[in-house]
């Protein structure tokens, strides 16, 4: 609905393939820390990284900051206990592998680059700090994905400025129909 926004040479980071789950390890930690079960995940176009669940957390959040107006799909319930019971780990792991299928065949979420990270990374904490410093320009998008947000909002009737600036009041007692302006040249309705 939206695609013909984007400009036809942008490749997306992600291209709509199969993501696997290949294995799954407990790993159990000493020094006060839980055990816990690491996700190894494999591209069809080859490589892999191990994930933990709370990592799985991370990007869907980061996908809702980077695209607030797009559904992402759901994670599996988090359980607190019976976490490394096997058929639970068996269960949690389709599930997974299903969320990110479902993201990776996503219109926009494909093309978001902490789902990039995600997938590549082999570090992730060192892959977070770099999109952090990407954030300070256009909070984490390209231009060409700005503009897209903001179109699709003002589609939505929603804006995506922070900053709002009223009209001039009405002078006279009758109902006035103009909307609040926002920065971005939207209106609150």
């Amino acid at each position: 609905i939206f695609s013909s926004h984007l400009p036809s040479s942008t490749p997306p980071l992600i291209s709509t393939m199969s993501i696997r789950i290949i294995d799954t390890t407990v790993v159990n930690q000493t020094g006060g820390y839980a055990a816990h079960v690491t996700y190894c995940i494999a591209l069809a176009a080859g490589g892999h990284v191990k994930r933990r669940y709370r990592e799985f957390q991370w990007l869907r959040a980061a996908l809702h900051g980077e695209f607030p107006g797009a559904i992402v799909p759901a994670l599996p319930q988090k359980s607190t206990t019976g976490n490394l019971n096997p058929s639970f780990v068996s269960e949690r792991r389709t599930a997974l592998e299903a969320f990110l299928n479902k993201v990776a065949e996503h219109e926009f979420l494909s093309d978001a680059k902490c789902f990039a990270t995600f997938l590549t990374s082999p570090d992730l904490e060192k892959g977070k700090k770099g999109l952090a410093v990407d954030a300070d320009e256009h909070r984490g998008r390209s231009d060409e994905q700005h503009l897209l947000r903001r179109a699709l909002f003002r589609r939505l009737g929603r804006c995506t400025c922070r900053k709002r600036q009223q009209a001039s009041p009405p002078r006279s007692r009758q109902p006035s129909s103009a909307a609040p302006r926002h920065a971005c040249g939207g209106s609150s309705q």
